[in-house]
């Protein structure tokens, strides 16, 4: 035994002392794959905090991980395990009530949560296993792929088409990456920031979002000449695949293992048949099959058999897991691209606490214009704001009260009116090119996605375990060709408001300028379109029609039925009854009668 101890000089040298709280928790799992640096969970009242330190004791980061679904603070918690990704820069956590976060390993902002769902049960381990390196085909179809894709694919033919605007993202990172390496993609931008996703979307199983696959531009990659000029954004930022194909795995007390691709997308769950825990789960190479020596919760007796346990996926080594967890993601990232928008579109008309929408500023002039009326006709007399511009639009006469509103004793100065007018043309052009250039583009993309998933449908040989139906594939068709229509209705309808809207202001600075030179009750020649006026007067300076596509159920007609007619006829029939309305003798049917002496004016009128 004496040749196997080591001598002082042989030794193991020491490279730091560094004290924790006696409850700490220090894991086999602890210590970083890549980098000389390891992590802790710190104890605090009942719960754990997540710590992150270096080799020689020095703390880098301390952060808050007891956190539930909503947001606030759990009052008991603990964290049960940890794993590093296989590239040191994610740190998975398991944690007691069951959940998964990932953390980066910059500042320890929350990447990603995923919540389990399993009742009377408690995790007791989490793996970050490596996944094979993608297979690169030879020949041809090497010359063909670009990222990865097959050519005549759905995101092979979204590669080609320019990418949509990105969403604004107010999130500026202001923490220095750690050792200068590069933070990954959805970092402290997503810290505890309130989803305007609906529970279905949340739950949409997902990889790690990846806006470029999807056709849509990245905050990161949108430059400020790209946005002052009308130049489309280049793909200039890709994924980062270092994770492609890695598995997260974790594990319960009941013997049940939960896995999940890239540590984001729900591959299912795995149960060894018996009661058990599972203290470790190996996996000698990324093609090979999963090892595990599970320990038996026997009454009084657990065990632990020297034997392992063989577990194989046939399905995580094959290309179409892969195919389907792609375009689960880009459809993801498509709707909620398309509900960001639409979210957008709604705070532009509607406002904020702090942004005045369009929809509100007629409204808040027409206030002020009552109120100057109360102040002429006295405070219990009935206003009519409306009633008072139509009369002035059609007849040229104004009310003393008119004449202080125009004349900028009502508030209503030069200033105001170009504020009005900004606030409101800027609302109606945010609802106008969003419906046309983000949500119907986001629409067709879909439909390109939902084609290739309704070849899969029919291709039992690799698709069956997904269980894909035509009809329920058809019926999402169907709805995309719906939001297009409704998206290309609602752009319409909002440049008809603007044009509206536009006369309307027109009409209030001629106005302006009549009462400013002190020329009123005569008409001038308009130069803008009456009727135009009255219609917004009627149907837009109060209430809108664009307030409907906000509030409400859903237009239960489409735009192609509004305009085709209820009998259709065909085009035989149609010619047979012009040339019968041609071919007639005697007085055109469609023309008014004349006087005997052919004059051009209706009966009792004069030249």
């Amino acid at each position: 035994m004496a040749a196997f101890q080591l001598q002082n000089s042989e030794s193991f040298a020491r490279l730091a002392d560094v004290s924790f709280p006696a409850s700490s928790k220090l894991f086999s799992s602890s210590w970083c794959p890549t980098m000389d640096l390891f992590v802790m969970a710190v104890p605090l009242s009942n719960r754990h905090r997540l710590g992150l330190w270096k080799m020689g004791g020095t703390k880098v980061w301390d952060i808050e991980v007891a956190k539930s679904a909503d947001g606030s603070t759990e009052q008991s918690h603990s964290i049960v395990n940890v794993a590093w990704s296989p590239d040191g820069l994610q740190i998975a956590v398991a944690h007691d009530p069951p959940r998964l976060s990932f953390h980066s390993v910059h500042n320890g902002a929350e990447l990603r949560s995923i919540p389990l769902k399993i009742a009377q049960k408690r995790l007791d381990g989490i793996w970050w296993m490596q996944g094979p390196d993608p297979v690169e085909p030879d020949g041809v179809t090497k010359l063909l792929r670009r990222e990865g894709n097959v050519p005549g694919s759905a995101h092979s033919v979204l590669q080609m088409l320019p990418l949509l605007d990105a969403l604004s993202d107010d999130t500026s990172q202001t923490s220095a990456p750690l050792f200068n390496i590069k933070k990954p993609k959805g970092g402290a931008a997503s810290i505890q920031r309130k989803s305007l996703l609906p529970p279905e979307l949340e739950q949409f199983p997902t990889l790690p979002p990846d806006p470029i696959a999807a056709s849509i531009s990245n905050v990161s990659a949108t430059t400020a000449q790209a946005k002052s000029k009308d130049i489309t954004p280049a793909r200039t930022e890709r994924r980062d695949r270092s994770l492609e194909n890695s598995v997260v795995v974790t594990s319960d007390d009941k013997g049940m293992l939960y896995l999940f691709l890239e540590g984001s997308y729900p591959l299912g769950e795995a149960s060894l048949g018996f009661p058990c825990s599972i203290p470790s789960l190996h996996r000698p190479s990324p093609r090979s099959p999963f090892f595990t020596h599970p320990k038996r919760t026997r009454p009084n007796a657990p065990s632990t058999s020297p034997a392992p346990v063989m577990l194989r996926f046939p399905l995580l080594e094959s290309q179409s897991l892969k195919n389907v967890a792609k375009v689960s993601t880009t459809v993801r990232t498509l709707l909620a691209y398309i509900i960001k928008v639409l979210e957008e579109m709604r705070k532009a008309w509607f406002g904020t606490e702090s942004l005045e929408g369009g929809r509100d500023v007629g409204r808040k002039w027409i206030k002020v214009l009552e109120e100057q009326e109360r102040m002429f006709d006295g405070a219990t007399s009935k206003t009519n704001p409306i009633w008072e511009l139509t009369n002035l639009l059609f007849t040229g006469k104004t009310s003393g009260a008119m004449r202080e509103f125009l004349g900028g004793h009502g508030k209503l100065s030069e200033r105001g009116m170009a504020q009005w007018e900004s606030t409101v043309q800027g609302s109606l052009t945010v609802l106008q090119e969003s419906a046309e250039r983000r949500v119907s583009p986001a629409c067709e993309r879909l439909i390109i996605v939902l084609e290739e998933v309704r070849g899969w449908a029919v291709w039992s040989q690799q698709y069956a375990p997904y269980m894909f139906t035509r009809a329920e594939i058809d019926e999402c068709l169907a709805l995309c060709h719906r939001a297009i229509e409704l998206s290309e209705w609602l752009s319409k309808t909002a440049e008809i408001e603007f044009e509206r809207f536009h006369e309307f202001m027109r009409w209030m600075k001629a106005e302006t300028s009549r009462v400013t030179d002190g020329v009123v009750g005569d008409l001038r020649a308009p130069t803008y379109d009456p009727l135009e006026v009255s219609e917004y007067l009627d149907h837009g300076l109060l209430s809108s029609s664009l307030d409907k596509w906000f509030v409400g159920s859903l237009p239960q007609v489409n735009p192609s039925e509004v305009v085709r007619p209820s009998n259709p006829r065909s085009m035989a029939d149609l010619l047979a009854e012009v040339n019968n309305v041609v071919d007639e003798e005697g007085e055109d049917p469609w023309r008014p009668s004349q006087s005997s002496f052919d004059s051009p004016f209706p009966p009792g009128l004069s030249q």
